[in-house]
C-alpha cells in the first residue's frame, strides 16, 4: 500500500489534467539517431532519464535493454537487420515535477519479411494460458478464438506496469470475487502499451489514456469502454450495461442518426469516453436534460479546435460558459487551469487562480461538500483520495497564476501533508 500510494500521489505532482500539456510541451526533449545498429537517444538539459522505469526498445517484440543509460543519454545495440522497432523511454525534469513516458519508432533496417514471419510462428506456438488474474496476456487472437468457441463478449485491458492507475486495478479489483464475478460472460485479455506488437491496437480504438477497460465483440468492434481506475461497483454496472445491448459504433451510430434518444446519448458517452469530443458534442448537445458529460466535451473540444493565438478569445468564452454553468466542481478547477492559461494579462491570470484556489480551499475545510463536487468528474486513480486531487489542483492554479514562490511552496507542502495521510 505504500509503494501504491508513492504512484499515486507521484502522478498527483503531475497533475493528471496537465500531462497532456507537459507531454506536448516536452515532445522534443529526446534527440535520437540510429547509426549502423546503434541507437541512440539523448536529453536536453534540465532532464534527466528515469533509471528505475522500464526503459526499453521493442525490436520484432523482443526487448533490448539499454547497453548503457546515464542521465541524459541511452544506448542501445540493435539486431544489424530487423523489421519493426520502437523505443520506450521515460524522463523526468531535474526539479522532479513531473515524469513522462516518450516513443519513438525506429525505421526497420532491412529483411523485415523474414522478421515478421518468425514472429508469426513464434506466436502462433505461444500458449494462451491467463494469467493469475484470468487474462490472457499480449495475444488478442487467442482471445478471439476463445470468445468465438465460448460465445463471449471480449474485455480488453490496456495498461501498462509505470500506471498508478493500472496498478490500482491490480492490486484492488482484479484479485477480488466481486470481479470475477461479474466478469464471467467475458473473454479477458491484457494489452501492454509498451509492447511494439500492441500500438496498432492502440491507434485502432484511440487509446488516449490509460488504463482503459474496452467491450469488444469477436470481430473486435467496439461495444464499450471505461477509462482509468475505477471503484468496483462502477465496474459492476459497466459490465452489466456491456452486456445487456452490446452495439458496435456503426449500429448505434445508425440508431443515433435515425433519431433514436437511448441510442444518441449512448453514442455520444461512447464517443466522449473515447476522447472525441468534438465528435460527442453534437449527440450530448440533443440529450434533454443534457448529460453530465456534456460541459467537459464543450470544454475539451474547444481547448483542442482553437490552438492558434488568434483564437484565444473563442477559447476563453468557451471556458468562462462552462465554468459559470458549474462553478463548483473539481472539474471546474481543470477549466479554470486551462483558462489561466489562455488569458495573458497578469491581474487576470491571478483573478481566474485565485477562485479555483478559494474553492479548492472550501472543499478541504468542507469535505462533506467533495462527493457532490466529483460527481461529474473521473477521478480515476484518484478515487478514494479526492482531497489529494483538490490540492494538487490548487497548487498548479497558484503555480500558473504568477503568485509569488513562496505562496506556490505553501500549496505544494499541502498536497504533501494530505498525501502523507
Amino acid at each position: 500500500m505504500i509503494r501504491l500510494l508513492s504512484l499515486i500521489f507521484l502522478c498527483s505532482l503531475m497533475g493528471t489534467w496537465t500531462f497532456a500539456a507537459d507531454m506536448k510541451q516536452n515532445a522534443n526533449a529526446i534527440q535520437s539517431k540510429l547509426d549502423g545498429n546503434t541507437f541512440t537517444a539523448e536529453l536536453s538539459s534540465g532532464l534527466h532519464f528515469n533509471a528505475k522505469a522500464p526503459n526499453v526498445v521493442i525490436v520484432d517484440e523482443k526487448r533490448v535493454s539499454p547497453k548503457k543509460l546515464d542521465r541524459q543519454k541511452a544506448v542501445f545495440i540493435l539486431p544489424k537487420t530487423f523489421s519493426k522497432a520502437q523505443a520506450s523511454l521515460y524522463y523526468c525534469d531535474d526539479a522532479e515535477t513531473f515524469c513522462l513516458p516518450q516513443q519513438i519508432d525506429i525505421a526497420g533496417s532491412g529483411q523485415g519479411a523474414k522478421s515478421e514471419k518468425i514472429v508469426k510462428k513464434e506466436n502462433a506456438t505461444k500458449s494462451a494460458k491467463p494469467n493469475k488474474h484470468g487474462f490472457i496476456e499480449d495475444d488478442i487472437a487467442a482471445a478471439v478464438a476463445q470468445a468465438k468457441k465460448e460465445k463471449k463478449l471480449i474485455l480488453a485491458d490496456f495498461s501498462a506496469r509505470w500506471c498508478p492507475g493500472c496498478v490500482r486495478l491490480e492490486t484492488e479489483i482484479f484479485n477480488t470475487a466481486a470481479f470475477k464475478g461479474a466478469t464471467k460472460g467475458f473473454v479477458k485479455l491484457k494489452l501492454d502499451s509498451d509492447r511494439f506488437q500492441n500500438q496498432e491496437l492502440k491507434t485502432k480504438y484511440g487509446i488516449w489514456a490509460i488504463p482503459s477497460l474496452l467491450v469488444l465483440t469477436t470481430d473486435l468492434d467496439e461495444v464499450s469502454r471505461i477509462v482509468d481506475y475505477q471503484p468496483m461497483p462502477t465496474l459492476k454496472r459497466f459490465f452489466e450495461d456491456a452486456q445487456k445491448t452490446p452495439q458496435p459504433f456503426a449500429v448505434l451510430k445508425k440508431k443515433a442518426n435515425s433519431g433514436d434518444k437511448t441510442a444518441t446519448e449512448a453514442l455520444g458517452r461512447r464517443l466522449y469516453l473515447a476522447g472525441k469530443h468534438a465528435e460527442a458534442l453534437p449527440y450530448l448537445e440533443k440529450v434533454d436534460p443534457q448529460p453530465i458529460e456534456y460541459l467537459d466535451a464543450k470544454a475539451q473540444a474547444a481547448m483542442k479546435k482553437h490552438t492558434d493565438p488568434k483564437q484565444r478569445g473563442d477559447l476563453q468564452r468557451v471556458l468562462r460558459e462552462v465554468i459559470a454553468a458549474e462553478p463548483s466542481s473539481t472539474r471546474s478547477n481543470v477549466w479554470r487551469l486551462a483558462l489561466v492559461e489562455a488569458v495573458e494579462k497578469p491581474a487576470e491570470k491571478k483573478k481566474i487562480a485565485l477562485e479555483g484556489a478559494d474553492l479548492a480551499d472550501d472543499l478541504l475545510a468542507h469535505r462533506e461538500k467533495i462527493p457532490n463536487a466529483v460527481k461529474g468528474d473521473l477521478v480515476g486513480e484518484f478515487a478514494g483520495y479526492e482531497p489529494l486531487l483538490i490540492a494538487s489542483q490548487k497548487a498548479d492554479l497558484i503555480a500558473a497564476g504568477g503568485f509569488n514562490e513562496e505562496l506556490e511552496m505553501e500549496a505544494w507542502k499541502q498536497v504533501t501533508t494530505i498525501g502523507s495521510e
